[in-house]
């Protein structure tokens, strides 16, 4: 199944760098949130 590589420009969702920095983006934000819980 061989594709046409069509450049996605900066949306491409399929590099290794955009996934890793969005799973650090999650967990950071779901820590953050659970110690945003413990101050209040």
């Amino acid at each position: 199944m061989r594709m046409k590589k069509v450049d996605p420009g900066p949306f491409s969702f399929l590099q290794p760098g955009w996934f890793a920095l969005h799973t650090v983006l999650i967990t950071g934000a779901t820590m953050l949130g659970k110690a945003w819980e413990k101050r209040t």
